[in-house]
């Protein structure tokens, strides 16, 4: 009896150890998924160093890799392969970009959808990263927590 009380004990505290971890985890690295459009992965030109979204590459394909660092309420968010981070963006239309310098982002989980986050330029911001539909990373309005392209899955 004993030991089947430690078992459940172990896998109750597993559990409740899971949900507790928030994504994303400081200085995970993590492939960005388009919530709309599914087979569209964030992913950076290396040379011209604008986002855009692109067909999911296989493991070797590093620059659809982001590693989220913690910075105080917010995050940055550098590419694996080329240190460049995120910059903020907030012209309509105008590409996300990456630049040698760290930017601050913010990461909400949608509030009626779960699981599915908003990257967004500032602090209970709505202008978010977006993948539209020629599959450009642009600032858009986020706000209402229905605009597929969005949302963004870790």
């Amino acid at each position: 009896m004993k030991k089947l009380f430690n078992t459940l004990f172990i896998m109750l505290a597993s559990i409740s150890l899971m949900q507790a971890q928030s994504i994303p985890v400081d200085s995970a690295i993590y492939r960005l998924v388009n919530a709309y459009r599914t087979n569209a992965v964030m992913t950076e030109d290396i040379s011209a160093h604008n986002i855009y979204c692109t067909a999911k590459g296989d493991a070797n394909s590093y620059n659809q890799l982001w590693m989220f660092i913690k910075n105080g309420t917010g995050w940055n968010i550098q590419n694996v392969f080329t240190g460049q981070y995120i910059q903020n963006q907030s012209e309509t239309y105008a590409l996300f970009t990456t630049a040698s310098t760290p930017k601050m982002l913010y990461v909400s989980e949608n509030s009626t959808i779960a699981g599915n986050y908003n990257i967004v330029n500032s602090n209970g911001g709505n202008w978010g990263m977006h993948c539209d539909a020629a599959y450009d990373v642009v600032p858009w309005y986020s706000g209402s927590n229905t605009a597929g392209g969005s949302e963004w899955l870790f």
